[in-house]
């Protein structure tokens, strides 16, 4: 057999093996191995007002009869977010800020009325 002849068939036999360790990871992959996919879990608003309404009136803050607490939409609860509540009190918009303390137990501290 000649140089070139052997070459070729020496290149030829790696080609075939590293399809093969290829093919078989993707095997793997796709087949079993445990793939992690996170799905990030957010806040129901209308029971987060209602939580963050509860604290300012145990506090004290919310004096006689306040309505329209909101709280945005989709906040994730991830450690270390912050945004913000809005009240109507006295005819005021007023605002609260919103830290998650403890994204597994879904904790949160809430700031002091603003407004």
């Amino acid at each position: 057999m000649s140089r070139s002849a052997q070459f070729a068939v020496a290149a030829s036999a790696v080609v075939v093996a590293v399809c093969a360790v290829v093919l078989t990871a993707k095997v793997l992959w796709f087949s079993g191995l445990p793939v992690e996919a996170r799905q990030e879990m957010t806040f129901n608003s209308a029971e987060l007002a209602k939580r963050v309404q509860r604290v300012l009136g145990d506090r004290g803050e919310l004096p006689g009869i306040s309505s329209g607490m909101s709280c945005p939409e989709h906040v994730v609860i991830r450690s270390g977010n912050a945004f913000g509540c809005s009240v109507v009190h006295d005819d005021k918009v007023k605002t609260v800020r919103i830290v998650v303390t403890d994204a597994e137990a879904g904790t949160i501290q809430v700031g002091k009325l603003e407004g």
